[in-house]
């Protein structure tokens, strides 16, 4: 009785982890009501300046006008090249609190930079905090309309 019960918070938590962790558009319900939103990673490796390890450097951009769009660098193994990172977000009041995960940390013995962009439509108030924790860089940049 005690294993099938193991077993059955192990699948749900898997579960849980398989969903939560998807590149898919996620739109949860929050407060603010339904927000859609679109993380993906827009370039191959950038060449490896690594010297953008922190945030204040790392060419964070974003543009807030009816959708709030964001480029971020983040940090990753050179291998593969492509489609090569999960990411997540959640809203918590006026914080927008986004992860990603280099998912083959281990392919080569090289690193690069990579571009990633999130796009956050229907959002009702003009000011946010993005908080994203990438494999190397920790991002805490406040966002106007």
């Amino acid at each position: 009785m005690r294993i099938k019960l193991i077993i059955s918070l192990i699948f749900l938590f898997i579960s849980f982890l398989y969903v939560s962790c998807s590149n898919d558009t996620v739109d949860p319900v929050n407060g603010d009501g339904l927000v859609g939103a679109k993380i993906y990673q827009a370039s191959k490796c950038l060449g490896n300046n690594l010297y953008k390890t922190t945030a204040s450097d790392s060419s964070f951009t974003y543009d807030f006008s009816d959708d709030l769009n964001i480029d971020i660098i983040v940090v990753g193994n050179c291998c593969p090249d492509s489609n090569r990172f999960t990411s997540s977000y959640y809203m918590s009041s006026d914080t927008i609190y986004a992860t990603v995960i280099d998912t083959a940390m281990n392919g080569c013995h090289c690193n690069c930079t990579y571009q990633m962009h999130f796009e956050f439509s229907s959002l009702e108030k003009d000011e946010y905090v993005f908080c994203c924790e990438t494999p190397v860089i920790k991002y805490n940049e406040v966002v106007t309309r």
